[in-house]
């Protein structure tokens, strides 16, 4: 899966409802404001994916996706698609999709597999319980 992002965000300004500029509260921090969305919108992406990812069954073109979370080689060692935990591309580590869902899925799980949150996603829903009703 790729992201795409178009433009890039230099600076952050309140408004009025007529779009008007207004002065900015002492200690206002627009580019902290703007990360935080950001952050936020991102771990919202990354909800929904789970989500997807926890109805899918073998033989949906997502499954394979799902199997590879958090896969390792035959020496232990994670597979270049992991990307549950931690993981590094183009020499940076970057936090896994673990980080950004487990706080919503499961919160007093830091560490949960894959499977936490699937199973968490799908708690209490009744439809998603049935084989026929999943993404098969």
């Amino acid at each position: 899966m790729n992201r795409i992002y178009q433009g890039r965000a230099c600076r952050a300004e309140l408004i009025d409802e007529k779009g008007n500029p207004l002065p900015a509260p002492e200690h206002f921090d627009g580019l902290n404001a703007l990360w935080q969305h950001h952050e936020l919108f991102q771990d919202a992406v990354n909800y929904y994916l789970v989500c997807l990812l926890a109805l899918a069954r073998p033989g949906n073109p997502l499954w394979p996706i799902r199997e590879k979370l958090d896969a390792h080689d035959e020496n232990g060692n994670p597979d270049e698609l992991m990307v549950w935990r931690p993981f590094r591309r183009r020499g940076v580590l970057r936090p896994g999709l673990r980080d950004s869902v487990a706080k919503y899925l499961t919160p007093g799980n830091p560490h949960p597999t894959p499977e936490d949150c699937f199973a968490a996603a799908l708690e209490g829903n009744e439809c998603a319980l049935s084989r026929t009703t999943n993404l098969n």
